[in-house]
C-alpha cells in the first residue's frame, strides 16, 4: 500500500487512525506509512497541537501496541480511544485547518471510502 493517493490533511489523518485501529486489533498495519504519516502530521502546526499526547511519545507502531495493549484489554475499547484521534479531523476542519474532500456530505463522520 502506497500513502502517495493521500490528498491532504484530512485523508492523513483518517489513514493514520486506521493504521493505529489495525495495530490495536491484530490486523497487518505498515509501520513505515505510520512513521511518515506520524512525522508528517506532527510537523504541521495546525495539526500539531490537535494531536494527543500519546500519539507524540509513540514514534512506531510497536511502541504504541506497547502502549495500548495493557491499557484496554478489549479490540472495542481500543477502537474506542483511537477514535478520538479521528476527532482531530473533525476539530481541526471546524477550525479550517484541513479540507475535505470532494464528495464529504455534511455532517459525515467518516471518509466517504469507508461509509
Amino acid at each position: 500500500m502506497s500513502i502517495e493517493f493521500l490528498e491532504n490533511d484530512f485523508d492523513k489523518v483518517s489513514y493514520l487512525v486506521n493504521l493505529l485501529t489495525s495495530r490495536a486489533t491484530g490486523l497487518a498495519a505498515d509501520t513505515r506509512e505510520f512513521e511518515t504519516l506520524r512525522h508528517e502530521l506532527l510537523s504541521n502546526s495546525r495539526i500539531s497541537p490537535l494531536m494527543p499526547q500519546w500519539l507524540k511519545q509513540h514514534r512506531n507502531l510497536d511502541t504504541f501496541w506497547g502502549f495500548i495493549k495493557p491499557k484496554f484489554g478489549t479490540y472495542a475499547e481500543r477502537r474506542a480511544y483511537i477514535s478520538e484521534v479521528d476527532k482531530i479531523g473533525r476539530r481541526a476542519d471546524s477550525n479550517a485547518a484541513l479540507r475535505r474532500p470532494a464528495g464529504w456530505r455534511a455532517g459525515a463522520r467518516r471518509h466517504p471510502a469507508f461509509e
